[in-house]
């Protein structure tokens, strides 16, 4: 073998196993994009899953919210009423016994008699009483 030979020779190996190589490189192209469908379907069908749970969750969280807002409205307005109805009732209590309460002097109050004439009696009026004789 010579040098023009043993050149040609490896040229053409090379030659072969570049083309040998971009046949691979297009067969790997191939499978990557096909994997990468399938890894793009699968992708899109999870983000579909949590945008299904977040939905939920997000339903699940306003509805706990409500409930527990409406409870506290509730315990709210029930403390609220209790607490004015205790506050009256200690202040009429308090009213009524913090000052004590004086009667009132029945020996200051003169008494008071009112005579009625009975039906049909005729009062006859009184003769001036005689002087004696001396």
């Amino acid at each position: 073998m010579n040098s023009n030979s043993d050149k040609d020779y490896i040229d053409a190996k090379a030659d072969s196993l570049h083309a040998e190589m971009a046949g691979r490189t297009d067969s790997l192209h191939a499978e990557m994009a096909g994997l990468r469908a399938v890894l793009d379907e699968r992708t899109e069908a999870i983000r579909e899953s949590m945008r299904e749970m977040r939905v939920a969750v997000e339903a699940k969280i306003v509805s706990t919210v409500e409930s527990a807002v409406s409870q506290l409205v509730k315990w709210m307005v029930g403390t609220f009423i209790a607490t004015i109805a205790i506050f009256i009732t200690v202040m009429t209590f308090v009213l009524n016994n913090a000052v004590p309460k004086t009667p009132a002097p029945a020996a200051t109050v003169p008494a008071v008699i009112i005579q009625v004439t009975p039906q049909g009696v005729s009062v006859l009026p009184v003769a001036p009483a005689v002087p004696p004789k001396p």
